[in-house]
């Protein structure tokens, strides 16, 4: 392998070569024997959080399930970890919580105004965040 994640919910991304010209490095997931369990086809990927791994394919990030099957299209500019439900991601209209149940964006969808219904460490994630836009932007 050339890079490996620690292994979260029994599987581990690991980043190996591939024969194809094009694309040189691919990203799959491993078990606990170092057997395939995800084929390496993706361009980068994190570890499993409730079930779903953020994966990038292309220039989006998505997210698949345990089988290696895309639950959520890869059209995102960043994707993170699940918790509690909700995972922020990143579109052109900003930073969203993406709910887990349905796969959409939450119908409360940003960061702003629902801080005090998230769960704390989403909350906690959604100040960062902001406070990272805002350093960005100039603001």
């Amino acid at each position: 392998f050339l890079s490996a994640h620690d292994f979260s919910e029994g599987l581990a991304a690991v980043k190996v070569k591939t024969n194809s010209v094009l694309s040189g490095e691919k990203y799959g997931f491993i078990d606990r024997t170092g057997k395939f369990a995800i084929e390496p086809q993706f361009d980068s990927a994190w570890g499993f959080r409730e079930g779903l791994a953020a994966v990038k394919l292309g220039t989006g990030w998505g997210y698949i399930d345990r089988t290696g099957k895309v639950v959520v299209l890869a059209w995102y500019g960043k994707a993170g970890d699940f918790s509690q439900g909700v995972a922020l991601v990143e579109t052109n209209l900003g930073i969203k919580l993406l709910d887990k149940r349905t796969c959409r964006i939450a119908a409360k969808d940003s960061c702003q105004g629902t801080r005090r219904s998230l769960p704390t460490p989403v909350a906690a994630v959604c100040r960062a965040a902001e406070a990272n836009t805002r350093s960005n932007s100039g603001a």
